[in-house]
């Protein structure tokens, strides 16, 4: 994998309308940059400087621009914590994405169609947790049962012992609550995301 001609965050070594971007492979270079801004459809418009065009979904189609990053200052209201498949069962080495500011409860910031803010952990480094805004992997609804992925704006989980179900995301500090008669109640191991 090369670096060279240009770096990825911070955007150098590319004259303007060029902009630093990768290849399948992880290799820099130099490419028109187009006018996607993080979080929108770049199939036909591509990306601004600083972003990678990322295939979510071949099917449905969508792909949109996801911002490079090397700390987590590059990525305000997120972290600098998603990584590029290698197509192997890895990732693509020295290439990081910021996660998006989203809001895994209300449904909010992600602007593709078609999208809903999950919770992700990064697979490797400090193994932490980040909104990511992705094409929901699950129907299921609060109550049902699961071994994994629930829909948008639940989680997984239950007490020891028991079957996990779907649960709704909510916020201790009244911020976003549950529907009375349920009560928001703290996560055992707290969950501390972006």
């Amino acid at each position: 994998r090369t670096r060279s001609p240009c770096g990825l965050a911070p955007q150098c070594g590319c004259t303007s309308p060029q902009a630093c971007t990768i290849d399948g492979s992880g290799n820099h270079l130099c490419a028109a940059a187009g006018t996607g801004k993080p979080g929108e459809d770049c199939k036909t418009a591509g990306c601004v400087a600083g972003n990678a065009c990322v295939v979510l979904s071949s099917s449905p189609e969508l792909d949109i621009c996801e911002a490079f990053c090397s700390t987590d200052a590059d990525c305000p209201g997120s972290t600098c914590s998603k990584h590029l498949s290698n197509g192997m069962g890895g990732t693509l080495a020295g290439v990081t994405l910021c996660g998006d500011a989203c809001d895994p409860i209300a449904q909010t910031g992600c602007p593709a169609m078609g999208t809903a803010c999950v919770i992700q952990k990064e697979t490797d480094g400090q193994k932490r947790w980040f909104t990511e805004c992705f094409i929901p992997q699950s129907a299921l609804v609060e109550g049902d049962s699961c071994t994994g992925a629930c829909g948008p704006g639940l989680l997984c989980g239950g007490p020891t012992g028991m079957a996990p179900t779907c649960h709704q995301l909510c916020t201790t500090d009244g911020a976003h609550g549950c529907v009375a008669p349920a009560m928001c109640q703290a996560l055992t191991d707290p969950l501390v995301v972006d």
